[in-house]
C-alpha cells in the first residue's frame, strides 16, 4: 500500500532506517559464513528495494499527475486506517485538495475535521494547510505569518536523515509564502525547486511559487521552463487561473 508521505510515522522511517542497516549488516555475515544463504538474502532485500522504489516512482507520477481523484482512489486504504481518522482524515484530504489549487474543497474537507488532542497535535500539518491556502488567496501577510511559525517549531527528534527532510521542507514552506508576496530571492526559489522534486504532494505549488520568482525577478525564460508538461486543470483549481495569468505575463 502507498502510504502520503505527510502520513509516515519519523519513527517508522527511523526504525526502517536501522531495520535496514541491520538487514545488510546479517546478509554480509551470513554470506560469509554461508555464501548460497548471503546470495538468497541479497537477492530478497533487492527485490524489497526495487518494489519500494516502483513504489515511491508510481505515488510520484500520481501526485504530479494533477488527477486528485486517481490519488484519493490509490489512498483509500491508508486514509480509512489513518490513527485519528475524524481529525486526520480530512486534514490529509485538505490538504492534497489545497496543493492542487482546489481552495473550496480544501476548505470544505477542513470544515470536516474533528477539533481535540489530534487536532493540536497536528500543528505543522495545520500551518502548512494554512500557508498554501491563504498564499493562493492573495493573503501574503498570512501565508507569511503562518510559514514563518511552522519554521519555528522545534524539530521533535529523529533520524538525522528526517530532521534534513523536515528543516529543507519547511525552508521551501517559507520560500513558497515569500514568493507569492513577492519577496523571494535566488536562494528561495532553490529551495523551491528541491522541495518540488523531494516532495511529490507539494510538487506543483513549489513550482508555480518558483515560476512566479523568476518572473518577478526578471528570468521569465526559467520561469517557462518550469511550466512544461503542466496538467490540465480544472476550472476550480487557482493553478488553471496561475496558468493563464502566467503566460500571458510571459
Amino acid at each position: 500500500m502507498l502510504i502520503p508521505w505527510f502520513m509516515r510515522s519519523k519513527l517508522g522511517a527511523w526504525l526502517f532506517f536501522v531495520g535496514s542497516a541491520a538487514a545488510v549488516a546479517l546478509t554480509i555475515q551470513t554470506g560469509i559464513e554461508t555464501p548460497w544463504l548471503g546470495a538468497a538474502l541479497a537477492l530478497g532485500l533487492g527485490v524489497f528495494a526495487l518494489k519500494r522504489f516502483l513504489d515511491r516512482r508510481r505515488m510520484r507520477r500520481l501526485l504530479t499527475s494533477g488527477n486528485v481523484a486517481l490519488v484519493l482512489e490509490a489512498w483509500h486504504e491508508s486514509l480509512r486506517r489513518v490513527p485519528h481518522s475524524e481529525t486526520m482524515r480530512p486534514l490529509v484530504i485538505a490538504t492534497l485538495l489545497a496543493a492542487h489549487g482546489m481552495l473550496d474543497g480544501a476548505r470544505r474537507a477542513l470544515d470536516q475535521a474533528k477539533r481535540g488532542r489530534a487536532w493540536d497535535a497536528a500543528l505543522e500539518h495545520r500551518l502548512l494547510l494554512q500557508t498554501l491556502i491563504s498564499a493562493f488567496d492573495g493573503q501574503s501577510a498570512q501565508a507569511l505569518s503562518s510559514a514563518n511559525h511552522l519554521a519555528s517549531l522545534p524539530i521533535v527528534p529523529a533520524s538525522p536523515f528526517m530532521q534534513a527532510r523536515i528543516a529543507s521542507l519547511r525552508a521551501a514552506v517559507v520560500a513558497f509564502a515569500k514568493s507569492f508576496a513577492h519577496q523571494a530571492e535566488d536562494r528561495d526559489i532553490a529551495a523551491l525547486k528541491h522541495a518540488a522534486g523531494e516532495n511529490p504532494l507539494v510538487h506543483w505549488p513549489m513550482r508555480y511559487a518558483a515560476a512566479v520568482a523568476y518572473v518577478d525577478l526578471g528570468q521569465p525564460l526559467k520561469a517557462r521552463e518550469l511550466l512544461q508538461s503542466v496538467p490540465n486543470w480544472p476550472e476550480d483549481s487557482v493553478f488553471h487561473h496561475f496558468q493563464r495569468e502566467l503566460e500571458e505575463r510571459l
